[in-house]
């Protein structure tokens, strides 16, 4: 291998800023060529470029690929094709270091994601698992899930970060841990807790990720940055919620008004009355939902985030209609939106929420927070990472809803999650008159001289 390193201009329109700068290889790792062989959806700059679990079945059973992981001693190849249809980047790679001196091709975010992939890929097969195993694994370290995405976007970022420092993306150290996450947090002005997310998803990288998760240099960075962090308040004010409640009221819950408006209307209703999270009303199937004979609005949510026994679950919410405003029910709202023009070609296997414009895709969560945040919870703060569940779970214990229902509502794993995350006010409730009662003991009509009584003792 060559020790000069080959620099390789980057296209920022895929890799965003944080990719614009030369990329560099190491000393001693192979730095194979790759060539794209079906290029895929390149809109989301470090996001997971495999569209369907089908897509990587196909790829796997076609061409598995093989290490080309550098280690200290030799360097190993790995080989790779894309699935017939395309949308599953995977690469052509060799161990042959004329290779690399001969491309001058940019380093795209789909030759990273083969990088990425191949790693993840390599560590199952070390293992000594056979190919179902591996195939079966990888379905879930790449399925399209929020943790996944997140993991692969800091991935992204520090293999590029590797390649321009000449840092081995298998073997680095914890000083390599330490330096990447200081250079990523001067140029982004990250907060700790993002630090720690990016270690947990760069640790899966290292042949043995232990050795990075509990580095005592990464550990003692990262609490060295807690340490110095701006003091934290544990009591957050009372959010008034009138403003947005008195939105919410004037769109009419009826099938006349906008889909789009309409559907804002719900989310916001179902957020309030059931402390639903975006990604949890993004799985809402319209199937599930349904009136009840006591004129209870029913539903499932799908597959949220909270697990048992790390299996997935299916949430059964039951929502009762408001007793006094029509304009603020969601019932009567959800029955507005399900009889909407709109919504006519709908199909039973459709979410409940649907784009406004193609009501065929089902609707993103982000969209739904932008939603949530834009057009209800800016009107009431304009504090930064606000959360409706928070606001609504806090707002139901002012209103004297007992803490265990609302913890039980929630779905939190326990009320000290509720009181250290969600709940705002945690002073509030404390009204008691502790000057009174801690400084008390002594009688009003018994006044005691100090300088008397030192002045009797002197005598």
């Amino acid at each position: 291998m060559a020790n000069n390193p080959n620099s390789i201009p980057t296209d920022s329109t895929t890799m965003g800023p944080v990719l614009d700068r030369p990329l560099c290889r190491q000393d001693n790792q192979v730095v194979t060529k790759l060539r794209v062989l079906a290029s895929g959806s390149g809109r989301y700059p470090y996001g997971c470029l495999h569209s369907t679990m089908d897509e990587l079945d196909e790829a796997f059973r076609k061409s598995p690929m093989e290490s080309d992981i550098s280690g200290s001693e030799q360097d190993t190849s790995r080989e790779a094709s894309s699935s017939g249809n395309g949308g599953t980047v995977l690469a052509d790679t060799s161990n042959s270091s004329n290779n690399m001196s001969q491309n001058t091709s940019p380093s795209t975010t789909q030759e990273l994601d083969a990088i990425r992939v191949a790693i993840i890929r390599n560590k199952l097969e070390s293992q000594h698992l056979n190919e179902n195993a591996v195939s079966d694994l990888l379905r879930q370290r790449l399925a399209p899930t929020a943790t996944n995405k997140g993991y692969c976007k800091n991935q992204l970022r520090f293999l590029e970060w590797a390649q321009q420092h000449k840092v081995s993306f298998t073997a680095f150290s914890g000083v390599d841990m330490v330096n990447f996450l200081a250079d990523i947090r001067q140029s982004h002005g990250l907060q700790v807790a993002t630090l720690k997310t990016m270690r947990a998803a760069v640790a899966h990288l290292h042949d043995n990720t232990n050795s990075i998760s509990t580095n005592p240099l990464v550990n003692s960075y990262l609490d060295s940055l807690s340490k110095q962090a701006a003091p934290v308040a544990i009591h957050r004010p009372t959010v008034d919620m009138f403003p947005a409640l008195v939105y919410a009221r004037t769109i009419p819950s009826r099938s006349t008004t906008p889909l789009q408006v309409l559907q804002q209307k719900l989310t916001f209703l179902l957020a309030m009355s059931a402390f639903l999270r975006p990604s949890d009303l993004a799985r809402i199937p319209f199937a599930s939902c349904g009136i009840s004979t006591s004129g209870c609005l029913l539903f499932q949510v799908v597959a949220p985030k909270e697990t048992r026994k790390k299996r997935r679950i299916i949430k059964p919410f039951t929502v009762h209609p408001h007793a006094s405003d029509n304009e603020l029910c969601p019932v009567q709202c959800f029955k507005a939106l399900r009889d909407h023009p709109a919504m006519r070609s709908r199909r039973e296997d459709f979410l409940l929420f649907v784009k406004s414009n193609n009501i065929h895709p089902p609707l993103s969560s982000s969209t739904i927070s932008s939603w949530l945040h834009r057009g209800f919870i800016s009107l009431c703060t304009s504090e930064s990472g606000v959360s409706l569940r928070s606001l609504a779970s806090s707002r139901a214990l002012d209103l004297g809803v007992s803490r265990d229902d609302i913890v039980t509502l929630g779905n939190w794993a326990s009320s000290d999650t509720f009181t250290q995350h969600y709940q705002r006010n945690h002073m509030a409730n404390v009204d008691v008159d502790f000057t009174s009662v801690v400084l008390s003991g002594v009688e009003d009509d018994d006044f005691f001289d100090a300088q008397d009584s030192f002045s009797g003792s002197a005598q």
